[in-house]
């Protein structure tokens, strides 16, 4: 393992992620978009959207790990 799992630069990209889908999440939930039909799915939505974001993380840690090459500037 090169690349420990808490490491800076994987959770930088991360954060991107995160931040992209829960300003998503924020506008569909804040402007109440979602239909009368469907509230009661909210929790299951949220548990789905933490296990995409837990799955996101490992996929970029993954890939940190499996880099063949990498460009150092200096």
């Amino acid at each position: 393992m090169k690349v420990k799992l808490l490491d800076k630069n994987v959770r930088n990209k991360f954060w991107f992620y995160f931040s992209v889908i829960s300003g998503i999440l924020s506008f569909v939930l804040l402007f109440n978009i979602v239909p009368d039909e469907y509230k009661d799915c909210l929790r299951y939505f949220g548990y789905i959207t933490f296990g995409v974001l837990i799955v996101i993380y490992l996929v970029i840690w993954y890939r940190a790990n499996n880099l063949a090459s990498i460009n150092i500037d200096i």
